[in-house]
């Protein structure tokens, strides 16, 4: 219980009083008379206890939860704000509480492993230096570099720049300073050895994708749906080694001139390949298909493993020699 002045309310003015009796009770909150969520004494027991009048202590409990310190309930009392749960009274939403919690988890893994602050400043810094450089994706398709570019961006967060295999030459020198590029198996030695002092990574597809796209074909007719004829090649490649009812399989390429009633009709089952969901956005249902990755969670997981490995870089020093990540 907080000690009182009994000539508090005879020798000061009103506001004077709210300020320090106020005061005594922070003075109470920090050093941890009370917990988060637990009852404080009540209007009148301050009232007493500080020899005020209850308006007065009224009025300072008032000017703590303005200041969300404290929460005052209808006919229970007035309770210790838990930050935990209220954010100090701000608001605080799941995306607030999320940021706290990797916050939280960030800085404590950070002072276990014996990094200060600043150390860890500058290790941010660096990812987010890498982030914000063009990465180029390199392909001879250009709906797969868009495609992948997209995703890319989406999952990693890297500046993904789509490039023709053909553009590469004359766009060269807009990539010096980049900290990798991405391909396909398809290209990897014509990609490397036009850019052979920058790191390299294979991309490779997603095994959930091909999965889905077999078990689709081997299950009745359907209907594969591509944003390119690059692409239409290498599906009707790979079902034609794995599926056995080919026959009842047709791949075809669509843009906003294709007729997707036609289409959809003469089919069971429609598989949206990755690229071009846009086009089709009126397929909807059981019977349509639209994975959301083209990319193998290893490929995402190379590229944030390069993305981190190219941040040290930059702290020591610039990348001189270049390496091959051959897929798994």
């Amino acid at each position: 219980m907080l000690t009182g002045d009994p000539a508090m309310s005879r020798a000061l003015p009103g506001a004077v009083i709210v300020d320090q009796l106020r005061d005594r009770i922070v003075t109470g909150l920090y050093f941890g008379n009370w917990q988060p969520g637990e009852r404080l004494p009540s209007i009148r027991d301050i009232a007493d206890a500080e020899s005020v009048d209850r308006k007065t202590a009224a009025a300072a409990y008032h000017r703590l939860e303005e200041e969300g310190l404290v929460e005052v309930k209808a006919r229970s009392g007035v309770f210790l704000r838990d930050e935990r749960e209220g954010g100090g009274g701000n608001g605080v939403g799941p995306l607030e509480k999320l940021q706290r919690r990797w916050l939280k988890n960030s800085y404590d893994g950070a002072r276990a492993l014996g990094l200060d602050t600043r150390t860890v400043m500058r290790l941010f810094s660096a990812v987010s230096e890498v982030e914000s450089t063009p990465v180029p994706i390199v392909e001879e398709d250009e709906a797969t570099a868009r495609t992948v570019a997209e995703e890319l961006r989406g999952c990693v967060g890297i500046d993904a720049r789509p490039v023709g295999l053909s553009e590469l030459g004359r766009r060269e020198s807009s990539f010096a300073g980049a900290p990798f590029a991405v391909t396909t198996p398809y290209y990897a030695a014509r990609v490397n050895m036009a850019m052979p002092r920058i790191p390299l990574i294979i991309a490779t597809l997603s095994l959930d994708l091909l999965h889905d796209l077999m078990e689709r074909a081997a299950g009745g007719t359907i209907l594969v749906t591509v944003p390119s004829e690059w692409i239409a090649s290498r599906v009707e490649s790979v079902l034609r080694q794995s599926a056995p009812n080919m026959d009842r399989t047709r791949v075809v390429v669509v843009d906003r001139h294709s007729d997707l009633r036609q289409l959809r009709s003469d089919a069971d089952c429609v598989f949206v390949w990755p690229g071009c969901e846009d086009v089709l956005e009126e397929f909807e249902g059981d019977d349509c298909v639209k994975p959301v990755r083209l990319l193998s969670e290893t490929t995402t997981d190379r590229v944030r493993t390069a993305v981190l490995d190219a941040a040290l870089h930059r702290l020591a020093g610039p990348v001189s020699t270049s390496s091959v990540v051959a897929p798994q």
